[in-house]
């Protein structure tokens, strides 16, 4: 069994962005850092803040102590650590921290379950079989959302999970599950908002401690509390992941119980839009 440590996951306010030059929040120090700030030509709001986060200078070989570092204090800074990556493309390195692709952070105002309804409608079966949409796996629509398997809305147990190198990434805000929409993160921008994105992992973290760990180009990882393992909620849950992401699927097992059977009770996921 996975070890876990109890954090707490909400913050009065959106903390404020660290300096520059290598300090020290809430006794934890950090190194040199850059801010991470939206291109205004990705932008339709001439009000809305360009700086989104704050960011380690330098890509770390083992961010982990630091990650968990930060987690602890969060309620105190309400800055959200995340281990981060950039694009693998050398003609354009550093995608999307160093050139500012995010949108304008915006407010969710729907509900995990009106997104999954919307996403997976129900429609008849496409003749073609080998015609890819979210309809043709679900043709009856959306079958519900799992159960929930925890109660605390202000604590997860979170895994004991060991991060990837990447940079460290510190972004204000009061829980885990809003820190996409806050940035603008637009790496599921084929197929989501920032904001759909954020309605359903705040139900994630409610229903099963689901918290945001690593963030790349295109790539989302998270940890897990607790998430169901067989029966109905797993099949419901499978159903969840791919409204929320069906490259997981279309371009990964091409079958949904195969996925299930991956994602059964796992203490972390990691998601990918094309």
């Amino acid at each position: 069994m996975t070890d876990s440590e109890t954090l707490v996951v909400r913050s009065d306010e959106p903390g404020r962005l660290p300096p520059t030059a290598p300090t020290r929040i809430a006794g934890v120090d950090l190194p040199l850092g850059v801010l991470v700030t939206a291109d205004p030509g990705f932008s339709d709001d001439p009000a809305a803040p360009t700086q989104r986060a704050w960011m380690s200078a330098g890509q770390l070989d083992d961010p982990t102590a630091l990650w968990w570092r930060l987690a602890r204090v969060f309620p105190e800074t309400g800055l959200w650590p995340l281990v981060v990556q950039s694009l693998d493309d050398p003609r354009n390195p550093g995608r999307p921290w160093s050139d500012g692709e995010f949108s304008d952070p915006i407010e969710p105002v729907r509900s995990a379950e009106e997104f999954f309804a919307e996403v997976l409608p129900g429609e008849q079966a496409p003749s073609d079989p080998d015609l890819e949409g979210l309809e043709w796996r679900y043709p009856t629509g959306f079958p519900g959302m799992a159960a929930a398997l925890r109660s605390d809305s202000e604590t997860v147990q979170v895994p004991r999970l060991t991060l990837p190198s990447g940079g460290i990434l510190l972004v204000p805000t009061t829980r885990p599950s809003d820190v996409l929409s806050r940035l603008g993160w637009l790496g599921a921008t084929n197929h989501h908002s920032p904001a759909d994105l954020t309605v359903v992992l705040r139900s994630w973290e409610d229903r099963f401690g689901t918290v945001p760990v690593l963030l790349g180009f295109d790539v989302l990882g998270v940890a897990n509390e607790a998430v169901p393992s067989s029966g109905d909620d797993l099949d419901r849950l499978v159903a969840e992941h791919y409204a929320f992401c069906p490259d997981n699927v279309d371009q990964g097992t091409d079958d949904l119980a195969e996925y299930g059977e991956q994602i059964a009770g796992s203490p972390a996921w990691t998601f990918w839009w094309d």
